[in-house]
């Protein structure tokens, strides 16, 4: 999945055959089931770059994903000059980054609020937007925190994606 689909690439569930881009079916799909695991890797996304983390690698028995979604914004900022970055600054903007930094960007701020790491974008949404964004808003933009925070699934708002074979 992560070699042959793109994150805008419809994959079909083979539950129930629901069309779903690849960040969103780790949430639809089952726990158990191999889909599920795709929620744990993030690729680079810069073109032609095989770079990936996987953020639900557990260090002393913990899940460590946010740290390891800093990893990729690390990469970025450490393998490719800022003006590399701002020659693909659409695509990266897409994906949530600033070109120019290499920060995470809020997607649900109106004017561009950019963070070091992804633990402070989590913060600054509980803190700021948690209790203000509406079921609505949370879904035109879950696609985007998913981007930045993969294990938002448990969040209030993705109800309407899961399978209905889903067991937990």
């Amino acid at each position: 999945m992560l070699a042959g689909h793109d994150d805008d690439t419809p994959v079909p569930c083979n539950r129930c055959g629901a069309l779903l881009t690849r960040d969103l079916t780790s949430i639809h799909a089952a726990k158990n089931s191999t889909s599920s695991k795709l929620q744990d890797y993030r690729t680079c996304p810069m073109p032609r770059c095989s770079f990936k983390v996987n953020h639900g690698v557990r260090l002393n028995g913990y899940v460590n994903e946010l740290g390891y979604m800093d990893k990729l914004q690390h990469h970025l900022h450490e393998k490719y000059s800022s003006s590399a970055r701002v020659t693909f600054i659409d695509l990266l903007r897409n994906r949530e980054y600033e070109a120019q930094t290499g920060e995470v960007l809020c997607p649900v701020c109106p004017s561009p609020t950019c963070f070091a790491e992804t633990k402070s974008f989590v913060e600054h949404f509980f803190r700021t937007h948690h209790r203000h964004l509406s079921l609505d808003e949370f879904r035109q933009r879950r696609r985007a925190i998913l981007r930045i925070w993969p294990n938002f699934e448990d969040y209030p708002g993705g109800e309407d994606i899961k399978c209905p074979g889903k067991t937990d």
